[in-house]
């Protein structure tokens, strides 16, 4: 991975062929590089490759194996990779896609970011998930809130975004 001069990291070696030419890599990245705010007329960071680990180590623990891994200091995130976009595509061109949302917090603190994930179904964009004031490990944590349910028996809420596109029929 590089850096420039605007703390924009993107892939080298293997991952330059695998990704398109205008990719940013978010992890692995040095925290300076990842973004806390998105780039001038940027609408969100569409995500095109994503590769995550298991913070807890394995699920079954025997007696002398190490200690478990603290989770709040283990990355979750191996890699994750996507493309700048400046406005929202048709949603019902782009079912399943997800889209990574940075927005300034009420308090404008530069240091952090609030983070909303934004996936394409039904023909629109729909908030999945946000997390409040998070740092520059964004990419790898961001703590469970129980208001956001992650069991699929319960469905999280949803926020329709004014992007909304009509379906294809």
């Amino acid at each position: 991975m590089t850096s420039n001069a605007h703390h924009t990291t993107t892939p080298t070696n293997d991952a330059r062929d695998a990704l398109p030419a205008e990719s940013v890599l978010v992890a692995p990245a040095p925290p300076p590089t990842v973004p806390l705010r998105p780039p001038a007329a940027a609408w969100g960071l569409v995500v095109v490759a994503v590769r995550t680990t298991d913070a807890a180590g394995a699920p079954v623990r025997l007696t002398g194996d190490a200690p478990a891994p603290d989770p709040a200091l283990t990355d979750t995130t191996d890699l994750l990779a996507g493309v700048w976009l400046p406005a929202p595509p048709p949603a019902a061109l782009h079912t399943g896609d997800v889209v990574v949302r940075l927005h300034a917090p009420a308090d404008d603190d530069p240091a952090v970011a609030d983070v909303e994930v934004v996936a394409a179904t039904q023909g629109e964009w729909s908030t999945v998930r946000t997390w409040q004031a998070i740092g520059t490990r964004w990419p790898h944590e961001c703590p469970q809130d129980s208001s956001q349910p992650d069991s699929p028996a319960s469905p999280r809420p949803r926020r329709r975004l004014a992007h909304r596109m009509p379906s294809p029929r």
